[in-house]
């Protein structure tokens, strides 16, 4: 009976560098995606709080995160419908001076508790016409959105 001889082998020293090296470089780009990830979603906190209508004219401001903001960082977007016409507005105000800031024909107005440029939990707003002021009581399908900027989601209330 003849014998066949095989030897044992196993792949070469230069393929296995070679293979050790590619896993060691995706589990560090894997390991990297996921800390850059985590590090992204910490850097901005929830905007918490909520408004609420403090009268026709009036709506507060409650926060939660953060306690104070400057108004520079503050976007305020209006969808509505004035009643007794088909007017929809969709209005933004960002630009805000003397914590006034106007778009079109319509002005939002903060009445401020902390000092001359930021906003804190009490807060109040109104919004009106430039040529008359209109109660919200006057708007259907009224929704206001506060974004701050430096932090994550919106406070919104429909009305």
């Amino acid at each position: 009976m003849d014998k066949i001889n095989r030897s044992i082998e196993g792949v070469s020293p230069v393929i296995a560098t070679i293979l050790m090296v590619a896993i060691t470089v995706v589990l560090a780009a894997t390991l990297y995606a996921m800390v850059d990830n985590m590090a992204a979603d910490e850097g901005q906190t929830p905007l918490l709080g909520s408004l609420n209508r403090h009268d026709g004219r009036t709506i507060s401001l409650s926060l939660t995160t953060p306690s104070r903001a400057q108004l520079d960082d503050v976007t305020l977007l209006v969808m509505a419908e004035y009643k007794g016409s088909n007017e929809v507005i969709d209005l933004r105000f960002e630009d805000w001076e003397d914590g006034t800031a106007q778009d079109g024909d319509y002005t939002a107005s903060w009445f401020l508790l902390s000092g001359e440029d930021e906003i804190s939990s009490g807060s109040r707003l109104r919004l009106f016409r430039n040529d008359d002021h209109v109660n919200f009581i006057e708007f259907s399908d009224f929704e206001m959105i506060l974004r701050i900027d430096g932090y994550s989601g919106t406070i919104s209330r429909e009305f």
